[in-house]
């Protein structure tokens, strides 16, 4: 099945994020990990729109539970000012995680990748999750060239080699998400080991 939102990032922010969390895990119990991008505003300022401004007033986390992973120095240093209690690192996102992480409750891999790259590297992430949620964003439509039909996603899911061998508490809903933003469509994949049912 596939969800379509036309009202952009911060309606699917709570519609993958938010929802999931408050309904399989009530709020993140460990680590949130995301591809943070800037969180304040041209003055350096907390900015209400953004992801972890979003999700400290759902209620959902604190803000020593954020870890936010940027390659720009100056991006991760901005935020730092703002939220000098959430962690921020600078680096490729896998392997800071990899490195630092230790009690993972929920990861958003909100890339900009292609699918196949997307998936892979979500998948790749499930191996340093015990327990929780990992969320893929991936661009599948650019301007008028589609990436990928979204109706495939399994498929492209079932020929990575890694799925084969992932946890086994580890599943993939069935259900995909997708919104605009600007002029491509991104498209959200969900991986849960929480059986509580659909929410998408």
């Amino acid at each position: 099945m596939i969800w379509t939102n036309n009202d952009g990032k911060y309606q699917a922010r709570h519609d993958t994020i938010i929802t999931p969390i408050k309904q399989w895990l009530g709020h993140v119990e460990g680590e949130y990990w995301t591809l943070a991008g800037m969180q304040v505003d041209e003055n350096g300022q907390k900015n209400s729109g953004s992801e972890i401004e979003q999700l400290l007033a759902a209620g959902v986390l604190t803000e020593d539970q954020f870890f936010g992973v940027d390659y720009d120095k100056d991006i991760i240093e901005a935020n730092r000012k703002a939220y000098p209690n959430a962690n921020w690192f600078c680096g490729d996102f896998f392997n800071v995680l990899t490195a630092n992480a230790d009690d993972v409750s929920f990861i958003n891999f909100d890339s900009m990748n292609q699918p196949r790259i997307a998936l892979q590297t979500a998948i790749d992430l499930l191996f340093c999750v015990e327990e929780g949620i990992v969320i893929a964003n991936m661009l599948t439509k650019y301007r008028n060239q589609t990436l990928l039909d979204v109706s495939q996603i399994g498929s492209v899911i079932e020929q990575i080699p890694s799925w084969e061998v992932i946890p086994p508490q580890w599943q993939c809903l069935p259900e995909v998400y997708t919104y605009h933003s600007r002029r491509s469509e991104m498209t959200t994949v969900t991986f849960t080991t929480q059986s509580a049912g659909t929410v998408l």
